[in-house]
This record gives C-alpha cells, structure tokens and sequence, in this order.
C-alpha cells in the first residue's frame, strides 16, 4: 500500500527491469546510464520520445506512474474450480452434500466478485475402485443461489448414485453473466430461475433427461413427429403492450386433441366405406364419414409415409380423426375433436 502523493518516491529506487522494456531500449538506456526508475522519470518525454521513439515515451510515463489507458477489468478467464480429497471414503449422500455445499459456496464466491454466476456445473467423483464418475448439471438459468444448485445436485445423485464410495471430489463451475429480465405491465412474470431449475431437475429424474425440455420441429414431412430440445428462458425483454385478443368469428369452431401415439383401433368398412369402429376406451356405429385425405410423402426414404385421413363421428357422439395405413392397412385414431 503505497500513501497518496508518495508514488514517485516509492517508485524511484525500483530497477528499471521492473517496466520489462524491450531489450535495444534497455541496452540504450544502460548506455545512458540510467538503471533505476527515478532516473528515467526524470528525463524530459519531449527529448526521450525524439530518440526513442512512442515507446521510449510510454517507459518514461510508466516511471512517473502516469496510466492514460482506462481502467479495463479482467473477468474469469476459464472455469472456476474446487477440488478435494478426502479423508476416508463417503457411502451416503448426506456426508457428501455437506461436502459439496463448501465447495459450492467457495466457487460461487469467486464468481460473485465478478457479478456473473453458474451456468453448468461439472462433477467428478473418484471412487474407492479406482473409477471416476463424471456428471453434468445444466441449469436453466445462470444463479448463484447455492441451495438451488445444491438441491439439482442431490436430485442428480440421487436418480443416479454412485457405483461405490467416494474418496475424492471435483466440482467445476461454467461462468455466464447473469442476465437481468424486464417484467411487463400487462404480462404475469414468469417462473424464477432458481425455481425453474430445480423443477426442470425434479421432472429430468423422474421422466428421463431426454424427455424433459422444449417442444422442437424436426426437419420432416411426417405428421406428429416432434423433439425435445433443452428447455432456455426466452429473451428479457417484456412486450411493450397489452397482449391482443383474437377476433370473435361467428358459428361453431372444433379443436381437436392430438393423441400421442395414435390408438391402433379396429375400423369395419362396408364397400371401402368406414361402419363400424372399435378401439380402447372408444367404439360405436359410423353414423357419419368425411374424407379420405390423402397423404403421401418421404417417398424417397426406405420408409415411405403413405395415410388415408378420415373425420369419424360414432353412434357414441364422439368425433374422431383417424387414418389407415396404405402400406399395412392399419387403423389408427390420433385425434379427437372438442
């Protein structure tokens, strides 16, 4: 800790190697005589900067402790990580959460002297038989809330637990800025990351990681084939208005309810004509017929896409969207109007 005003002072005795000046300017000013940084403060810029140049320039303002450049912090270059042996190994997860939740709280306090927070977290867990266990714990959204994080953590181990005890434990932290969300005034905010998290890590181990996420458009021509992408919060900004009502319209409007997968049903047809229909949970007479639809597409694949589409309404009142295989001559039920 260097006193205000007292710079130059403390500078002057330092050798001059401490600026690291290139090595003809070091040779130049060693010819000169000049060895520490008190000698070359003293030299006027002007003339240095005639002989040596905008770097001769530079040197002589840096033994003066003058810094025109801004103040420019450094973030996080890389991961933040926290490691640990133990001192004997950990069969339960209660001791091992314990441990997690001080390393937790030592890497999300590095992150949090930059503002930024987690937004993936690696574990290593070396286990007594000489095999490691790696895991990877994608959050919703970058926090630096340790209890959040914590409770993905057990939903994780717990789902998924150790082949064998543990002796030693890695915990690495990806950095992301955390991003600041504008509510709207006609809108109801949305789900809090740190909630969202934990719900989205509940649900992934009841249901599978690969279940739980976004609905996704795969790049295809057949009818209900759908994906799952991992679930990310939309962007922060909020609507600038109230949201829009639809426009009435006059007479009865149908929604139907998609069935996934389709219900294999039993369709009785008289003279290519659909009569009866029986099925789980439906059956009845045809008391009405719209259609076929004819869809055809993937022609080109080893599994061509080939479907008679019908709008069924039974003896039952129920109305039905069902279609027929061309290829097997299979009946299936994959909707119901409302």
């Amino acid at each position: 800790m260097v006193p205000a005003r007292t710079e130059c002072g403390f500078m002057a005795p330092l050798p001059l190697t401490c600026l690291v000046p290139p090595a003809d300017l070091a040779a130049t000013l060693e010819r000169w005589g000049v060895r520490r940084l008190g000698d070359l403060a003293r030299l006027p810029i002007a003339e240095v900067a005639a002989r040596l140049g905008p770097a001769g320039a530079m040197l002589v303002r840096a033994a003066r402790g003058e810094d025109e450049r801004p103040l420019a912090p450094a973030s996080l270059a890389g991961l933040v990580e926290e490691m640990i042996s133990l001192e004997y190994p950990l069969d339960t997860l209660e001791p091992l959460l314990f441990v997690l939740r001080g390393m937790l709280e030592r890497a999300l306090a590095r992150l949090g002297l930059e503002g930024i927070g987690c937004a993936r977290l690696g574990l290593t867990l070396g286990l007594d038989d000489r095999r490691r266990d790696e895991r990877t714990l994608a959050l919703a959204a970058p926090t630096r809330d340790v209890r959040t994080i914590l409770t993905c953590l057990r939903v994780d181990l717990e789902a998924r637990p150790p082949r064998a005890a543990i002796e030693r434990v890695a915990l690495t932290a990806l950095p992301e800025r955390v991003r600041a969300a504008q509510l709207g005034l006609f809108q109801p905010p949305g789900p809090a990351p740190e909630r969202l998290a934990t719900t989205l890590a509940r649900l992934a181990a009841l249901c599978g990681t690969e279940r739980v996420g976004t609905p996704a458009v795969v790049n295809s021509h057949r009818p209900g084939v759908a994906a799952v992408a991992p679930f990310v919060l939309s962007g922060a900004s909020g609507p600038s208005g109230p949201p829009g009502r639809p426009a009435l319209q006059g007479g009865c409007r149908l929604v139907v309810r998609a069935l996934r997968p389709p219900r294999p049903v039993e369709v009785f047809c008289d003279r290519d004509r659909p009569d009866f229909l029986r099925g789980e949970g439906l059956g009845g007479r045809v008391v009405a017929v719209a259609g076929p639809w004819r869809l055809v597409g993937e022609w080109w694949s080893e599994a061509p896409l080939a479907r008679d589409y019908y709008d069924l309404e039974l003896s039952d009142g129920g109305l039905y969207r069902c279609y027929r295989e061309q290829a097997a001559g299979q009946w299936f039920v994959d909707g119901v109007y409302d």
